[in-house]
């Protein structure tokens, strides 16, 4: 074990402070509140799963990525995605209410 030297903790402040920035920010990447959630794959309608320790923001953010969800008709085109790929059973179809969310 390499013995601390005085130069080394005002090396490993300015360090830090380079670094900061970049993890603070990578903190927003990985947090799961901002993501809101995932979409539940295998429904025929819309399912997102939000953690399970979500605050309000995250709660929110769920919401959000729910409505974009079906704004991009993200079942309909996973659906066709699977029928030309040949991945459906036979008789697959998506469902008339492909989605929970009001129309606006």
């Amino acid at each position: 074990m390499r013995p601390t030297t005085s130069s080394s903790a005002p090396r490993a402040k300015a360090g830090g402070l380079l670094l900061r920035p970049a993890l603070l920010e990578f903190r927003d990447v990985i947090d799961p509140e901002s993501a809101g959630g995932a979409y539940l794959l295998g429904l025929r309608r819309l399912g997102v799963v939000p953690h399970g320790r979500f605050s309000r923001r995250g709660i929110a953010q769920a919401i959000l990525l729910a409505a974009r969800a079906t704004d991009e008709d993200v079942v309909g085109r996973t659906h066709a995605a699977l029928q030309a790929a040949h991945a459906l059973r036979r008789g697959a179809e998506p469902s008339a209410a492909a989605s929970t969310v009001p129309a606006q």
